[in-house]
């Protein structure tokens, strides 16, 4: 495992998707997919937009949600608005 300090949550929020990219990119070189499990709550709502706005093959990503709680769309916290 890797330890990186950042000096803000954005910055940490680009690390995040530069890694995201990285092994996605890597995943669909060696498998033609990757299969990408999402958590819910608040933690994927800083880097799901650093990632979304990178160049992907995202025809080749498929998304799965984790949380283990089913939360309406209308529900701020709800797992299903964060990956749209």
């Amino acid at each position: 495992m890797q330890i990186s300090r950042r000096p803000s949550v954005a910055d940490l929020a680009l690390c995040v998707a530069q890694r995201f990219a990285a092994v996605a990119r890597q995943a669909i070189a060696e498998h033609g997919r990757a299969d990408i499990i999402l958590s819910g709550g608040r933690t994927p709502e800083n880097y799901l937009p650093a990632v979304a706005a990178l160049e992907l093959p995202w025809d080749r990503l498929h998304f799965f949600l984790s949380d283990e709680r089913w939360v309406d769309e209308g529900v701020d916290v709800g797992q299903v608005g964060h990956p749209r």
